[in-house]
Parts: structure tokens; C-alpha cells; sequence
């Protein structure tokens, strides 16, 4: 249990490493932006391709797992015994006390690149600190719960509503925010039914009416 606890994170930080570096070099451009919409389709052709991946190591997998695998995907928390929360520990901590730190950076960067720039800001170099922080703390997360969605949508988003959006204000509160939910969707797909619920089908069940909510407020 402690090789797999130690290895899984492993794994899934080099494979997130290669999915985030694919869609930052593919839409790269010589003027340096990236485009929103741009990095949404080349993000979706990515994600298409290892889901491809995942099949195809199923159609080779035996039943035990297969069916850990789509425990797995369906966000089943299996990874909550301590070896694997004092595995993913030291590299957590390290890349959300760097995001603190660059707060400041990120209350810059949501100004747009173009005021980024005129302030003195190395774009390149920031975004490679940033995304290599990001990588670390989403595949250590997913690594241990599962394919668990629609929370990073959420918890920032509400953040914002309650503390405002500097960053050095809402990223607190949106950890918060993101286990406050969590903890909920977990607590009702293991009481509302006789066999434990996946916990990622429970926030999905909450989180898509909430993506429908933010995405009809902004056509208004």
C-alpha cells in the first residue's frame, strides 16, 4: 500500500505534467497570447485522446481493474487513509505556499496580459511557475479522490461572491469552500442510499445546475 500510495501521485503528476505541456505548446504563438477559446478546444482534443488512453487500458485490464478504474473515474474517495495524505503532503504544501506567495502576480495577470506586460511582468516565466503549481496540486488531488469535477468551478466562484477577488483574499477561502463541498457530496452519496454513492456523481449532480446558473448570468 505505501509503494502505491507513493508511486500513484507520481504517476499522475508526469501525466499531467504531459497534458498541460501538450495544450501550452500547442497553442503557442510567437505574439505570446493564448487565446481563451483556443486553449478550450485544444484542451478538449487532449483530454479526448487520454480518454481514448484510459479505454484502451481497460480493454487490457482485468476485472479487479477494471473495476478500480471505474470507481476511479466515477470519483470514488479511496485514497483517505493517512500514507497517502502524508505522500501528497509536502508537495501540496509547497505549490499553495508558492500560489500565496504569487498572489500578488495573479491579482496582476487578471488585469490581462497587455497590463501585465506594461507593469514589468515576465509573462513566460511567471506562467511556467504557475502552471507547474497548478499541475501539482490538481493531479495530487485527483490522484487520491478521483475524477471529481465541477468543485474548482464552484468554490472560486463562490469565494469571490463572498470575499471579493483578490487573490490574497478568496484562494483561502475557496479551499474552504471547495472541502465544505466535498465533505456535503460525500456525506450524502454514502447515507442517501444503502451502497455508497461516488462522491464525483454527487457534485455533479450539484455543480451542473450551478454551471448552467453562471453561464446563463453572463448571457444576461
Amino acid at each position: 500500500m505505501l509503494q502505491f500510495s507513493a508511486v500513484l501521485p507520481l504517476v499522475a503528476f508526469i501525466s499531467a505534467l504531459v497534458a498541460s505541456s501538450a495544450v501550452y505548446l500547442l497553442s503557442y504563438s510567437r505574439s505570446h497570447k493564448q487565446h481563451a477559446m483556443q486553449l478550450v478546444v485544444i484542451g478538449a482534443g487532449i483530454s479526448s485522446a487520454f480518454s481514448g488512453l484510459i479505454v484502451l487500458l481497460m480493454s487490457a485490464s482485468d476485472r479487479t481493474d477494471v473495476s478500480f478504474i471505474t470507481a476511479w473515474m466515477s470519483g470514488n474517495i479511496w485514497g483517505s487513509t493517512w500514507p497517502f495524505v502524508f505522500t501528497i503532503l509536502p508537495g501540496w504544501l509547497l505549490a499553495m505556499g508558492i500560489l500565496f506567495l504569487k498572489a500578488p502576480t495573479l491579482n496582476i495577470l487578471a488585469l490581462g496580459e497587455e497590463t501585465a506586460v506594461a507593469l514589468g511582468l515576465k509573462l513566460r516565466n511567471e506562467k511556467l511557475i504557475l502552471l507547474l503549481c497548478a499541475v501539482a496540486i490538481a493531479s495530487a488531488a485527483i490522484s487520491l479522490t478521483g475524477n471529481i469535477g465541477f468543485i474548482g468551478l464552484m468554490s472560486p466562484h463562490i469565494a469571490k461572491k463572498l470575499v471579493g477577488k483578490r487573490h490574497e483574499r478568496y484562494s483561502w477561502i475557496a479551499l474552504l469552500v471547495g472541502s465544505i463541498i466535498l465533505l456535503i457530496a460525500d456525506a450524502i452519496g454514502r447515507t442517501v442510499m444503502d451502497t455508497a454513492f461516488p462522491t464525483g456523481i454527487v457534485v455533479s449532480l450539484i455543480g451542473a445546475p450551478y454551471f448552467l446558473y453562471l453561464l446563463f448570468a453572463r448571457m444576461r
